[in-house]
Order: structure tokens, then sequence, then C-alpha cells
């Protein structure tokens, strides 16, 4: 269980207040019902809550908050007379985001999310055979305000079920052979849908290949402002175009291990995205939630080197991906002389890289982790001007209008590029046979990197993420 208090301005850290608070708690309950039988349940309950906002402004300031809960339960159960699983799921999860003025946000979302599942696993030597139900239920719930004027998102109930049926053979030791299919259907728009899926893995010696090819559906979308420059809120709603989207996914991948210390890996991917429902492009900034379809594609790999040579370990990893969506929509064929329009969305981040790394020297453990991500794409705003709507008769002598962002094409900027670097140190010492004491040190930002987390366009106000932060913790175990 962490916890940070309600923030107010005293708190202060490094000479920098504080404008946040948070905490979350996990649970978790297991037991052995019988011997060949067992039970667990699990909770978890975060909250997150941040001002956004110029320091020296801080009644301008507007509030974002991130809340989620979620139980769940699960039984297992081996029959001493048959070779069975057998395993039943059932768990119920809600999220909320909202963001604006802290007494009355102008924004929120709501989820809630209720899912079952049973699923049979037979062992029949050569093959194993696997198959399932599984039927879930969401009510989807956002009031937008401001941006989000003309989009009726009121409530919403969803009911996905299904059936799959996923044997895997494993043919001559080396080759396992893993085809599936999966049926699932979207009762709200009267759809049903064959998802074909297999994979194969082949391990040879210190070589690992590996392939898999699938397609999937999801009825649930999110939306998202384009001039919100940062992931601070997402309204979470169905997907309101006829079809449901759907996604092909193909995956290859290698794996090598020269030396017990020294491990390889490289996996390449490609995804084709059909039927997307995305924010419709209009030079009114106060109606982007209109929505458009679009289809896409996202290809890449990561590459990835792990070594354990003690008392060092460490690992480098770097991924490359390209998202790539076409919109289709009438005011395209006028603003560019096209039917449709390609671009990059705001997820496509082009360069990733992690870098750990570990050592114990006389009894301290030491850590480096840094990161980098490429920037990512954004509208950028050309300038602004002033316009009036005229619903009816209008003295366009006596309203003076609203402010409106004129912006380039679309996705065509790129923020600037995100890394860190976090250090730390572990001590442990005995204090009995079966207590623990340990201590420990870090600093979170090394560097004290300006990372960007949020930035308006209107205003140009700029959040940055954490600045360069120290921390001492203290931690007790019991065995």
């Amino acid at each position: 269980f962490t916890w940070k208090a309600p923030f107010d301005e005293t708190d202060r850290l490094i000479d920098e207040p504080l404008p946040y608070n948070f905490y979350d708690g996990f649970a978790k309950l297991h037991a052995d019902l019988s011997a060949n039988s067992q039970a667990s349940a699990s909770a978890i309950r975060t909250y997150d809550r941040g001002r956004i906002g110029l320091p020296e402004a801080p009644e301008a300031a507007d509030e974002v908050t991130w809340f989620n809960q979620a139980v769940g339960a699960r039984y297992l159960l081996l029959p001493t007379t048959l070779p069975l699983r057998a395993e039943i799921t059932l768990s119920y999860a809600r999220t909320r985001n909202t963001f604006g003025p802290p007494e009355a946000p102008s924004r929120s979302s709501e989820t809630r999310q209720f899912n079952t599942a049973l699923s049979l696993t037979y062992y029949l030597g050569a093959a194993d055979v696997e198959w399932g139900f599984f039927v879930g239920t969401s009510e989807l719930q956002s009031e937008l305000g401001g941006k989000f004027q003309d989009l009726n998102l009121q409530q919403e109930y969803l009911t996905e079920a299904g059936a799959y049926f996923m044997p895997e053979f494993r043919l001559g030791g080396a080759l396992r052979l893993q085809p599936g299919l999966r049926l699932h259907a979207f009762p709200s728009k009267g759809q049903t849908f064959a998802e074909p899926r297999v994979r194969a893995v082949w391990n040879g010696g210190i070589h690992r290949l590996s392939a898999a090819w699938g397609l999937y559906h999801q009825e649930i979308t999110g939306l998202t402002d384009r001039r919100d420059l940062g992931d601070v809120f997402t309204a979470w709603a169905a997907a309101p175009l006829v079809k449901v989207p759907a996604a092909m996914h193909l995956l290859a991948g290698y794996q090598a291990r020269p030396t017990q210390r020294l491990s390889l890996s490289l996996e390449g991917f490609y995804k084709r995205l059909q039927n997307l429902a995305i924010a419709e492009w209009t030079p009114y900034p106060r109606f982007t939630t209109r929505l458009q379809p679009a289809d896409g594609s996202v290809r890449g790999f990561d590459a990835r080197a792990e070594l354990t040579a003690r008392p060092f370990y460490g690992f480098v990893s770097y991924g490359f991906a390209v998202a790539r969506y076409e919109a289709r929509q009438r005011a395209i064929q006028y603003w560019y002389g096209e039917a449709s329009k390609a671009f990059h969305p705001p997820h496509d981040r082009r360069h990733q890289v992690n870098a750990v790394g570990g050592v114990t020297l006389a009894g301290i453990d030491l850590n480096v982790r840094w990161q980098y991500g490429s920037g990512l794409p954004f509208t950028e705003a050309l300038g602004f001007d002033r316009f009036v709507f005229t619903p009816g008769p209008t003295d366009v002598t006596a309203e003076p209008g609203a402010r409106r962002i004129l912006y380039t094409e679309p996705y065509g900027g790129r923020l600037p590029a995100y890394h860190r670097l976090d250090v730390s140190a572990d001590r442990t010492f005995t204090l009995a046979p079966h207590t623990r004491l340990t201590l420990q040190g870090s600093l979170i930002n090394a560097y004290d990197r300006s990372n960007l987390f949020y930035l308006d366009l209107y205003t140009l106000r700029r959040v940055d993420q954490l600045p360069l932060i120290p921390t001492l913790g203290l931690k007790i175990a019991f065995e």
C-alpha cells in the first residue's frame, strides 16, 4: 500500500511545490481448498490527482484525476481421475478520468466492466486441447463539455460474448503448433466474427524461432482532443460507426542463447487496422469530436540483448515502429484535393530505448535505468483568429465571436523526445532469523530532464513531468 497525503501549497520538495497526491493498495487471498483445487481473490484500488497550471496563477489551474478499482476471483480444479484442468474467473473493474476545474470538471469519463470466463484444458499426451466461454458487459458514461460539445456520450451499455477452441500439438519434440478459433459476438452491433489464430514455436538447441498470426475485434474505442498535447484525458465509448474495429496481427521472432550468460532476441511485427473511428478534422476547435472513418497499419521490430554475469545483470532493448493511418472524410477533398489523407497518429513513437544495469558490491545493490522515447506527433498551430457562430439572426457588430486555432496539416509536428535516468541503491540487513530490514535510496530523473507532460495550444501553458527527486525508503520483511 502506498499513499501521499492531499496536496496544498505548503507541500514542497527541493524547493518545488508538489501539486499532486496519490495512493494505491493491493490485496490478495489464496486458499488451497483440497489436494487438487485452489481458489484466490484479489483487489486493487489506485488514485492519482495532479494540478495542471502555472505556479504563479494556481487559481486558474485545472486538475486531472485517474481512479481505478478492480476485484477478481479465480477457482482452479485438477480432477484426480481425469487429465483435465478447469478454471473459472470472475472480475469487476471501474475506471474514472476527469479533467478541468477542481470543483466542477469540464470532462469526465467512467467505465464499469464485468467479465466471467470458463476454461477447460485436456492433456492428451502429444496434444493439449483448451476450450472455453466468456461473457462481458460494460457501462460507459461520459460528460464532455467545452471542447467536446457536439458528441453525445451520456451512457452506453455493451455486451460481448464468445467461445474459443485452441489445441496445441507437439510435433517431433522441437516444434509446437497451436491453431485456434474464437467466435466473438457483439449484440449491440448485431455482428458475430470468426477470429482464426495460429502460433508456432521451434526450439533447436541454442536457437528458438516463433511466429503468430490472428484476427481481433474490439468495440470500445478511446477519444481524445487533438489540442491536448499529452495523455491526460481519454473518453471511452462504443465504436460509433456501423462496423466494429478490426485488426490483423502478424509476428515473427528469433531468440538465441550463445552462452549461459548471454541472450539475444529479435521480433518483427505487422498490424493491419480497419474500421477505426477517429476525431474529424474541422476548423472549429469546439467540434473536434465528430468522428470519421480510418484504416491504418503498424509495423516495426524489437531487439534485446541480456547479460547475466554475477554480480552484474543488465539488458538493452531497442524498439522501432511506424504507425500510419489513412482518414476518409468529405471535407478532405476540399482541403487537400484528395479522397483520403495519410498521417501518423499521436501514439506513433518511432524509436524507444531501455537500458538497465545492476551490480552487487559489498552487500549493496546498485541499479541504473535509462529510458528514451522519440517525439510523438501533434498538430501544429499556424495562428489564431475569431469566428462568429450564426445558428440564426446574429448582430455581427455586437457579437465578438470566439477564439479559434488555425491548424497546419494534421499531426505534422513532433513533440520533444523523452529521456530519463534513474539510479538506486539498496542494502539489506538480517535483524532476526525471519526478519529483514532494507534501506533504499534513489534519484529519479537524475540529470533533471524537462520532459513534457501537458501543453495547451491555446495558451502555450506547459507542464513538465517530475524533476530531479531524491528518495529514501525503509522496508521491513517478515518471512
